[in-house]
């Protein structure tokens, strides 16, 4: 897991790409790049009175599929570009979380 569950999502499996990965590891501004392939940009949510970010989590005392705590944040740039994927949707949801998957059950 998780894995096994999202491969029911792929028609089609193209790749690997090899390509230098670019990653900013810093928590809600976090980024990430492939070179003309895929580009995320993370942002914090911003309070829509004051302007301030703020801190949003969601936690699954449980645990949970992904992760058990997750920081919401926003994705200033979506973006990818290879071979029959090809889409720009910024501005929506986007999360940072430090996930743990392990093949055990």
């Amino acid at each position: 897991m998780p894995f096994e569950a999202l491969a029911g999502t792929i028609a089609v499996l193209e790749g690997p790409v090899r390509k230098p990965i670019e990653m900013k590891v810093n928590g809600t501004r976090s980024s990430y790049r492939i070179p003309g392939v895929l580009e995320l940009k993370q942002a914090p949510i911003r309070d829509a009175l004051s302007g301030e970010d703020k801190e949003v989590q969601i936690v699954y005392p449980k645990g949970g599929f992904f992760w058990n705590t997750g920081n919401i944040t926003t994705a200033e740039v979506l973006e990818a570009n290879y071979g029959p994927v090809k889409f720009r949707h910024g501005g929506g949801f986007a999360s940072y979380a430090i996930s743990t998957w392990t093949n055990q059950r």
